[in-house]
Protein backbone atom coordinates (compact mmCIF):
# COMPACT_ATOMS: atom_id res chain seq x y z
CA UNK A 1 0.00 0.00 0.00
CA UNK A 2 1.57 3.19 -1.08
CA UNK A 3 3.32 5.48 1.84
CA UNK A 4 3.94 8.56 -0.40
CA UNK A 5 2.00 11.09 2.20
CA UNK A 6 3.28 11.89 5.54
CA UNK A 7 1.11 11.16 9.14
CA UNK A 8 -1.05 8.87 7.37
CA UNK A 9 -0.98 5.74 8.71
CA UNK A 10 -1.63 2.68 5.97
CA UNK A 11 -2.41 -0.80 6.25
CA UNK A 12 0.08 -3.65 7.34
CA UNK A 13 -1.76 -6.50 6.99
CA UNK A 14 -2.47 -10.13 7.72
CA UNK A 15 -4.54 -13.07 7.02
CA UNK A 16 -7.36 -13.51 8.62
CA UNK A 17 -6.46 -17.08 10.30
CA UNK A 18 -4.63 -14.52 12.75
CA UNK A 19 -7.87 -13.43 13.98
CA UNK A 20 -9.02 -16.85 15.75
CA UNK A 21 -5.34 -17.71 16.87
CA UNK A 22 -4.51 -14.35 18.41
CA UNK A 23 -8.04 -13.13 19.80
CA UNK A 24 -8.10 -12.13 23.24
CA UNK A 25 -11.65 -11.61 24.75
CA UNK A 26 -13.03 -12.58 27.69
CA UNK A 27 -14.53 -16.10 28.35
CA UNK A 28 -18.12 -14.23 29.24
CA UNK A 29 -20.22 -14.06 26.16
CA UNK A 30 -20.31 -11.63 23.99
CA UNK A 31 -21.95 -9.81 21.46
CA UNK A 32 -22.03 -11.79 17.92
CA UNK A 33 -21.88 -9.65 14.95
CA UNK A 34 -22.85 -9.37 11.61
CA UNK A 35 -20.57 -7.54 8.80
CA UNK A 36 -21.31 -5.73 5.74
CA UNK A 37 -18.49 -4.24 3.35
CA UNK A 38 -18.09 -0.89 2.25
CA UNK A 39 -17.40 -1.68 -1.20
CA UNK A 40 -14.41 1.17 -2.81
CA UNK A 41 -15.50 2.97 -5.77
CA UNK A 42 -14.39 1.76 -9.13
CA UNK A 43 -10.70 2.54 -9.82
CA UNK A 44 -9.92 2.87 -6.76
CA UNK A 45 -6.64 0.60 -4.94
CA UNK A 46 -8.09 0.82 -1.23
CA UNK A 47 -9.94 2.70 1.70
CA UNK A 48 -8.81 3.60 4.66
CA UNK A 49 -9.63 6.30 7.97
CA UNK A 50 -6.40 8.30 8.05
CA UNK A 51 -5.11 8.57 11.43
CA UNK A 52 -1.94 11.07 12.51
CA UNK A 53 -1.69 14.60 13.49
CA UNK A 54 -3.98 16.04 11.11
CA UNK A 55 -6.93 14.01 11.87
CA UNK A 56 -10.53 13.99 12.23
CA UNK A 57 -12.61 12.49 16.01
CA UNK A 58 -14.44 10.31 13.84
CA UNK A 59 -15.12 8.64 10.62
CA UNK A 60 -19.14 7.88 10.99
CA UNK A 61 -21.80 9.88 12.10
CA UNK A 62 -24.43 9.26 13.96
CA UNK A 63 -26.71 7.64 10.76
CA UNK A 64 -24.37 5.47 10.36
CA UNK A 65 -22.73 8.22 7.42
CA UNK A 66 -19.02 6.91 6.93
CA UNK A 67 -16.58 9.27 5.32
CA UNK A 68 -12.72 7.98 4.25
CA UNK A 69 -10.30 8.48 1.63
CA UNK A 70 -9.75 5.90 -1.04
CA UNK A 71 -6.38 5.79 -2.94
CA UNK A 72 -5.31 5.78 -6.32
CA UNK A 73 -2.39 5.69 -8.73
CA UNK A 74 -2.23 9.63 -9.35
CA UNK A 75 1.22 9.45 -11.21
CA UNK A 76 4.89 8.09 -11.67
CA UNK A 77 7.94 9.88 -10.40
CA UNK A 78 12.09 9.17 -11.30
CA UNK A 79 14.36 8.34 -8.63
CA UNK A 80 14.18 6.11 -5.92
CA UNK A 81 16.70 4.96 -2.99
CA UNK A 82 17.56 1.03 -2.61
CA UNK A 83 19.81 -0.67 -1.11
CA UNK A 84 22.85 -0.62 -3.53
CA UNK A 85 22.17 3.59 -3.83
CA UNK A 86 19.84 6.09 -5.13
CA UNK A 87 18.53 4.82 -8.94
CA UNK A 88 17.50 8.34 -10.94
CA UNK A 89 16.13 5.87 -13.60
CA UNK A 90 13.96 4.11 -11.34
CA UNK A 91 10.50 4.88 -11.80
CA UNK A 92 8.01 4.43 -8.77
CA UNK A 93 4.04 5.42 -8.78
CA UNK A 94 2.46 8.33 -6.01
CA UNK A 95 -0.57 8.31 -4.73
CA UNK A 96 -3.59 10.07 -4.67
CA UNK A 97 -5.90 10.06 -1.78
CA UNK A 98 -9.60 11.48 -2.04
CA UNK A 99 -12.36 11.83 -0.12
CA UNK A 100 -15.57 9.23 0.02
CA UNK A 101 -18.68 8.94 1.30
CA UNK A 102 -21.19 5.98 1.98
CA UNK A 103 -24.52 7.03 3.41
CA UNK A 104 -25.72 4.46 6.02
CA UNK A 105 -23.69 1.68 4.24
CA UNK A 106 -25.13 2.61 0.46
CA UNK A 107 -23.01 2.46 -2.50
CA UNK A 108 -19.88 4.52 -2.49
CA UNK A 109 -19.74 8.64 -3.89
CA UNK A 110 -16.56 10.20 -4.48
CA UNK A 111 -16.97 13.66 -3.01
CA UNK A 112 -15.62 16.02 -6.03
CA UNK A 113 -12.17 17.71 -5.10
CA UNK A 114 -9.63 19.49 -7.47
CA UNK A 115 -7.61 17.41 -9.37
CA UNK A 116 -4.81 16.50 -8.15
CA UNK A 117 -5.70 17.44 -4.59
CA UNK A 118 -5.56 15.06 -1.59
CA UNK A 119 -7.76 15.49 1.48
CA UNK A 120 -7.06 14.85 5.45
CA UNK A 121 -9.43 15.02 8.06
CA UNK A 122 -12.43 13.76 6.62
CA UNK A 123 -15.51 13.87 8.97
CA UNK A 124 -18.83 13.38 8.46
CA UNK A 125 -21.21 15.65 10.42
CA UNK A 126 -24.92 14.67 11.92
CA UNK A 127 -26.12 17.62 9.50
CA UNK A 128 -25.36 15.36 6.47
CA UNK A 129 -22.39 17.36 5.15
CA UNK A 130 -18.86 16.31 5.07
CA UNK A 131 -15.97 18.61 6.14
CA UNK A 132 -12.16 17.80 5.67
CA UNK A 133 -8.75 19.83 5.21
CA UNK A 134 -7.30 19.88 1.12
CA UNK A 135 -3.74 20.36 -0.37
CA UNK A 136 -2.50 20.70 -3.65
CA UNK A 137 -0.51 17.27 -4.60
CA UNK A 138 1.44 16.15 -7.60
CA UNK A 139 3.68 13.39 -5.99
CA UNK A 140 6.63 15.21 -4.15
CA UNK A 141 6.96 16.64 -1.27
CA UNK A 142 3.37 17.36 0.81
CA UNK A 143 3.22 21.29 1.57
CA UNK A 144 3.28 21.74 5.34
CA UNK A 145 2.68 25.77 5.08
CA UNK A 146 -0.97 26.30 6.74
CA UNK A 147 -1.81 28.51 4.21
CA UNK A 148 -1.56 26.25 0.99
CA UNK A 149 -4.47 24.12 2.98
CA UNK A 150 -8.23 24.42 2.36
CA UNK A 151 -10.81 23.74 4.36
CA UNK A 152 -13.66 22.11 2.44
CA UNK A 153 -17.20 21.60 3.00
CA UNK A 154 -19.83 19.25 1.00
CA UNK A 155 -23.14 19.75 1.33
CA UNK A 156 -25.60 17.23 1.73
CA UNK A 157 -26.25 17.15 -1.55
CA UNK A 158 -21.89 16.51 -2.08
CA UNK A 159 -22.11 20.57 -3.57
CA UNK A 160 -18.41 21.09 -2.50
CA UNK A 161 -17.36 24.86 -1.49
CA UNK A 162 -14.22 26.45 0.70
CA UNK A 163 -14.64 27.67 4.50
CA UNK A 164 -12.91 28.84 7.50
CA UNK A 165 -14.42 26.93 10.75
CA UNK A 166 -11.43 27.78 12.12
CA UNK A 167 -11.11 31.39 10.73
CA UNK A 168 -8.08 32.63 9.03
CA UNK A 169 -4.71 31.72 9.59
CA UNK A 170 -5.59 28.40 11.71
CA UNK A 171 -2.84 25.90 11.70
CA UNK A 172 -2.97 22.50 10.67
CA UNK A 173 -4.28 20.56 13.77
CA UNK A 174 -8.13 21.10 13.97
CA UNK A 175 -10.85 18.21 15.10
CA UNK A 176 -14.51 18.27 14.96
CA UNK A 177 -16.98 16.13 16.65
CA UNK A 178 -20.21 14.48 15.21
CA UNK A 179 -22.64 17.11 15.77
CA UNK A 180 -19.99 20.18 13.96
CA UNK A 181 -17.98 21.51 17.38
CA UNK A 182 -15.00 22.53 16.24
CA UNK A 183 -11.34 22.95 18.42
CA UNK A 184 -8.12 24.60 16.09
CA UNK A 185 -4.67 25.63 17.12
CA UNK A 186 -4.17 29.19 16.12
CA UNK A 187 -2.05 31.85 16.27
CA UNK A 188 0.65 29.54 15.58
CA UNK A 189 0.02 27.08 17.61
CA UNK A 190 -0.43 29.39 21.27
CA UNK A 191 -4.26 29.58 21.22
CA UNK A 192 -7.19 27.49 20.82
CA UNK A 193 -9.89 28.64 18.83
CA UNK A 194 -13.85 26.92 18.94
CA UNK A 195 -16.65 27.26 16.63
CA UNK A 196 -20.27 25.63 16.52
CA UNK A 197 -20.98 24.52 12.46
CA UNK A 198 -18.14 27.12 11.50
CA UNK A 199 -20.28 29.39 13.07
CA UNK A 200 -19.64 31.77 16.51
CA UNK A 201 -16.02 31.58 16.18
CA UNK A 202 -14.37 32.58 19.71
CA UNK A 203 -10.87 31.88 21.10
CA UNK A 204 -10.53 30.38 24.44
CA UNK A 205 -9.20 32.04 27.07
CA UNK A 206 -5.40 30.76 28.10
CA UNK A 207 -4.60 28.15 30.31
CA UNK A 208 -3.99 28.87 34.11
CA UNK A 209 -0.17 29.69 34.94
CA UNK A 210 2.24 31.18 32.87
CA UNK A 211 0.81 33.20 30.28
CA UNK A 212 3.79 33.07 27.39
CA UNK A 213 3.59 29.03 27.48
CA UNK A 214 3.21 27.58 24.12
CA UNK A 215 0.48 24.58 22.82
CA UNK A 216 2.52 21.48 22.39
CA UNK A 217 1.99 21.72 18.31
CA UNK A 218 2.74 17.86 18.21
CA UNK A 219 -0.17 17.35 20.80
CA UNK A 220 -3.57 16.33 19.28
CA UNK A 221 -6.52 18.13 20.24
CA UNK A 222 -9.92 16.68 21.12
CA UNK A 223 -13.58 17.85 20.99
CA UNK A 224 -16.69 15.90 21.88
CA UNK A 225 -20.56 17.64 21.01
CA UNK A 226 -21.11 19.62 24.34
CA UNK A 227 -17.86 21.29 23.49
CA UNK A 228 -15.74 20.49 25.84
CA UNK A 229 -11.91 20.32 24.28
CA UNK A 230 -8.62 18.38 25.58
CA UNK A 231 -5.26 19.79 25.05
CA UNK A 232 -1.75 18.92 25.89
CA UNK A 233 0.77 21.64 26.63
CA UNK A 234 4.34 21.89 27.47
CA UNK A 235 5.27 24.14 30.07
CA UNK A 236 8.95 25.36 31.29
CA UNK A 237 10.25 24.84 34.77
CA UNK A 238 13.52 24.84 36.55
CA UNK A 239 14.00 20.93 35.53
CA UNK A 240 13.31 21.34 32.06
CA UNK A 241 10.27 20.86 30.19
CA UNK A 242 6.93 18.88 31.43
CA UNK A 243 3.67 18.59 29.86
CA UNK A 244 0.44 19.16 31.37
CA UNK A 245 -3.45 17.77 30.37
CA UNK A 246 -6.27 20.19 30.39
CA UNK A 247 -9.97 20.13 29.61
CA UNK A 248 -11.93 23.38 28.71
CA UNK A 249 -15.23 22.53 30.31
CA UNK A 250 -17.50 25.16 28.62
CA UNK A 251 -16.59 27.77 31.13
CA UNK A 252 -13.53 27.34 32.55
CA UNK A 253 -9.86 25.42 32.02
CA UNK A 254 -9.64 22.54 34.51
CA UNK A 255 -6.45 20.70 35.29
CA UNK A 256 -6.56 16.95 34.48
CA UNK A 257 -4.32 15.58 37.41
CA UNK A 258 -2.20 12.52 36.24
CA UNK A 259 -0.53 9.44 38.80
CA UNK A 260 2.53 11.02 40.40
CA UNK A 261 5.76 10.91 38.11
CA UNK A 262 3.25 10.42 34.76
CA UNK A 263 2.98 13.48 32.39
CA UNK A 264 0.84 13.52 29.03
CA UNK A 265 2.40 12.97 25.97
CA UNK A 266 -0.59 14.19 23.88
CA UNK A 267 -4.67 13.43 24.30
CA UNK A 268 -6.06 10.42 22.26
CA UNK A 269 -9.97 11.22 22.50
CA UNK A 270 -12.60 12.69 24.04
CA UNK A 271 -15.91 11.22 24.37
CA UNK A 272 -19.23 12.77 25.21
CA UNK A 273 -19.20 11.90 28.46
CA UNK A 274 -16.16 14.12 29.21
CA UNK A 275 -13.55 10.98 29.47
CA UNK A 276 -10.34 11.48 28.21
CA UNK A 277 -7.71 9.09 27.25
CA UNK A 278 -3.87 9.97 27.52
CA UNK A 279 -1.35 8.35 26.60
CA UNK A 280 2.09 9.36 29.01
CA UNK A 281 5.44 8.46 28.51
CA UNK A 282 6.81 4.75 28.16
CA UNK A 283 3.60 3.77 26.28
CA UNK A 284 0.98 3.86 29.07
CA UNK A 285 -2.71 4.71 28.69
CA UNK A 286 -4.69 6.36 31.15
CA UNK A 287 -8.11 7.11 31.73
CA UNK A 288 -9.04 10.69 33.23
CA UNK A 289 -12.90 10.92 34.61
CA UNK A 290 -14.86 12.65 37.21
CA UNK A 291 -11.63 14.71 38.03
CA UNK A 292 -9.47 11.05 38.66
CA UNK A 293 -7.04 9.43 36.49
CA UNK A 294 -6.36 5.83 36.25
CA UNK A 295 -3.50 3.63 34.31
CA UNK A 296 -5.21 1.15 31.76
CA UNK A 297 -4.02 -2.20 31.20
CA UNK A 298 -4.27 -2.72 27.67
CA UNK A 299 -1.10 -4.89 27.28
CA UNK A 300 0.24 -4.01 23.40
CA UNK A 301 -2.76 -2.37 22.41
CA UNK A 302 -2.71 1.10 20.19
CA UNK A 303 -5.78 3.29 21.04
CA UNK A 304 -7.50 4.52 18.67
CA UNK A 305 -10.07 6.20 20.58
CA UNK A 306 -12.32 6.00 23.50
CA UNK A 307 -16.35 5.44 22.91
CA UNK A 308 -19.44 6.91 24.38
CA UNK A 309 -19.84 3.96 26.29
CA UNK A 310 -16.07 3.93 27.69
CA UNK A 311 -14.71 1.31 24.97
CA UNK A 312 -11.20 1.62 23.79
CA UNK A 313 -11.08 0.75 20.23
CA UNK A 314 -7.83 0.21 18.40
CA UNK A 315 -5.31 -2.69 17.37
CA UNK A 316 -2.23 -4.83 19.32
CA UNK A 317 0.59 -6.25 17.23
CA UNK A 318 0.49 -9.98 16.21
CA UNK A 319 2.90 -12.09 14.69
CA UNK A 320 2.35 -14.68 11.94
CA UNK A 321 5.23 -16.26 9.91
CA UNK A 322 7.66 -13.97 11.91
CA UNK A 323 5.71 -10.99 10.46
CA UNK A 324 4.55 -8.27 12.49
CA UNK A 325 1.16 -7.02 11.87
CA UNK A 326 -1.82 -5.05 13.46
CA UNK A 327 -5.03 -6.72 14.62
CA UNK A 328 -8.05 -4.97 15.55
CA UNK A 329 -8.91 -5.04 19.05
CA UNK A 330 -11.70 -3.18 21.43
CA UNK A 331 -10.98 -3.09 25.13
CA UNK A 332 -13.68 -2.82 27.76
CA UNK A 333 -14.36 -3.82 31.46
CA UNK A 334 -10.62 -4.92 31.91
CA UNK A 335 -10.44 -7.48 29.09
CA UNK A 336 -9.38 -7.29 25.27
CA UNK A 337 -11.22 -9.00 22.48
CA UNK A 338 -10.75 -9.59 18.68
CA UNK A 339 -14.60 -8.24 17.24
CA UNK A 340 -14.04 -10.22 14.09
CA UNK A 341 -13.57 -13.56 15.90
CA UNK A 342 -17.38 -12.87 16.60
CA UNK A 343 -18.67 -13.03 12.94
CA UNK A 344 -19.60 -16.11 11.98
CA UNK A 345 -18.85 -15.87 8.57
CA UNK A 346 -15.89 -14.13 8.03
CA UNK A 347 -14.15 -14.16 5.32
CA UNK A 348 -11.10 -16.48 5.58
CA UNK A 349 -8.61 -13.92 3.17
CA UNK A 350 -10.37 -11.09 5.62
CA UNK A 351 -7.79 -9.69 8.19
CA UNK A 352 -9.37 -7.23 10.49
CA UNK A 353 -6.58 -4.47 11.14
CA UNK A 354 -8.13 -2.12 13.23
CA UNK A 355 -11.56 -0.91 15.00
CA UNK A 356 -11.52 3.35 14.06
CA UNK A 357 -15.06 4.05 15.38
CA UNK A 358 -18.37 3.33 16.73
CA UNK A 359 -22.04 4.32 17.53
CA UNK A 360 -23.90 4.36 20.37
CA UNK A 361 -25.83 1.50 18.74
CA UNK A 362 -22.71 -0.87 18.92
CA UNK A 363 -22.12 -0.46 15.51
CA UNK A 364 -17.88 -0.73 14.51
CA UNK A 365 -15.94 0.28 11.51
CA UNK A 366 -13.26 -1.68 11.27
CA UNK A 367 -10.29 -1.45 8.34
CA UNK A 368 -9.55 -4.64 6.61
CA UNK A 369 -7.06 -6.07 4.70
CA UNK A 370 -8.31 -8.51 1.94
CA UNK A 371 -5.70 -11.45 0.28
CA UNK A 372 -7.91 -12.83 -2.08
CA UNK A 373 -6.85 -8.75 -4.28
CA UNK A 374 -4.45 -8.99 -6.51
CA UNK A 375 -2.48 -6.42 -4.01
CA UNK A 376 -1.76 -7.81 -0.38
CA UNK A 377 -1.67 -4.38 1.11
CA UNK A 378 -5.31 -3.77 -0.29
CA UNK A 379 -7.48 -2.20 2.42
CA UNK A 380 -11.27 -1.84 2.76
CA UNK A 381 -13.86 -0.57 5.11
CA UNK A 382 -16.35 -3.33 6.84
CA UNK A 383 -19.26 -2.02 9.36
CA UNK A 384 -19.78 -4.59 11.86
CA UNK A 385 -23.29 -4.09 13.02
CA UNK A 386 -24.77 -6.61 16.55
CA UNK A 387 -27.16 -8.88 15.67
Amino acid sequence: MPSALPRVTHPHLAPAALAALLACGSATAQTAYTYKELVKPSGSMGCAVGLGDVISTHAMNSQGDVAAFCYTVGGYKFGQSTDYGYNPFAISPWYLYRPVLWRAGASAKALPLTTRHVAFGIAPLDTGHVVARTVAYDGKVLSQAPADYTETRWSPTLQRSPWQPCGEGAGLLRVVSRQGRFACLTQGGSAIAVSNQGTDLRTLPPMPGAQSLLIDMSAQLAVNDAGQVAAVRQVASNQGPRSEAWLWTGTAWQAMALPEGLSPDFVVSLNNQGAALLRAGGGRWLLWQDGQARQLELGNMTPVALDDQGRVLGSEPASLNNGVYAAARVWANGQLSAPQALVSNWPAKWSARRVVDSLPDGRLLVEVGDFSQKYPSDSKLVLLTPQ
